[in-house]
């Protein structure tokens, strides 16, 4: 199997195992081969002092086609530390919205939207909707969804195929071909608690000045941020962020909010939208 040397973030990964005094690279890659041959993503050899470490994805029931869980915002950054990776996992996902904190208002106009804003794909980040357009098509892309809850477990969602119409169709989405780790449900295209009018798949992006949604009153008036809302939602990464213990009893569907299982009380602490 083939090693390439890069650098990437070791925080998106779990020791398998590691090895002492290993005199060499080779050494150190050839043990992870013999040792991890089918779970281990990526090596690391410290030569000051031998050390040898092999790495699985942290999520290891993430759907690991392609990319694995190497995210495009990591790979390659001069500030991560140098890591060998197995070379059909040296591609990567392109984080396309990120939610961490509320230091940046996501309740914004059409046009913001429409180009992007935020701190950069590492914190508060909306990549822009012709940005979103222009990666998923003509051809649509993986999506997945990276959730994590006020106890720091992390989950995910994940759709085989996911596409942005262009602005003259309001930028409707589609997605199709969902799974998700244990407990998680299909809050996009699917109905939650019965109602078929949170289903947000096939439907147009509204923001506060351009209400493309079903209800009576825009669904950014009621529940802030924008997003593809139908009447209104069960799933909504745009909306307000709110800090614990705030977060965990919130105002109805007021947060960030992934109805199955968190239901609409419940905000999320972090939110990552990537593409592949």
């Amino acid at each position: 199997l083939m090693w390439l040397k890069d650098r990437d973030n070791l925080q998106d990964y779990s020791m398998l195992g590691s090895r002492r005094q290993v005199g060499h690279l080779s050494i150190c890659l050839a043990w992870v081969d013999s040792k991890f041959s089918t779970t281990a993503r990526l090596a690391k050899f410290d030569k000051s002092t031998g050390a040898c470490e092999a790495y699985d994805c942290r999520l290891r029931d993430l759907p690991l086609d392609g990319p694995g869980c190497r995210k495009c915002r990591s790979a390659s950054n001069i500030s991560n530390p140098v890591v060998w990776l197995r070379s059909m996992f040296t591609s990567c996902w392109t984080t396309v919205q990120h939610r961490v904190s509320g230091s940046v208002n996501f309740q914004r106009v059409w046009s913001e939207y429409r180009t992007g804003f935020g701190e950069g794909p590492d914190g508060n980040f909306w990549i822009g909707l012709d940005r979103l357009f222009s990666l998923t098509n003509p051809t649509p892309r993986k999506l997945l969804i990276l959730m994590r809850v006020w106890n720091n477990s992390q989950s995910w969602a994940h759709y085989r195929s996911f596409s942005v119409a262009s602005e003259t169709d309001l930028y409707k989405l589609s997605v199709s071909g969902f799974s998700g780790s244990a407990g998680i449900g299909d809050s996009i295209a699917a109905p939650w608690d019965g109602l078929t009018k949170v289903i947000t798949n096939g439907f147009p992006f509204t923001t506060i000045d351009k209400d493309n949604d079903n209800a009576e009153s825009n669904c950014t008036q009621s529940f802030k941020g924008a997003w593809w809302f139908n009447s209104c939602f069960g799933a909504h990464l745009n909306g307000q962020y709110h800090n614990y213990p705030e977060a965990l009893s919130t105002a109805y569907a007021m947060g960030i909010n992934w109805m199955m299982p968190f239901e609409a009380y419940y905000s999320l602490k972090e939110a990552e939208m990537l593409v592949y």
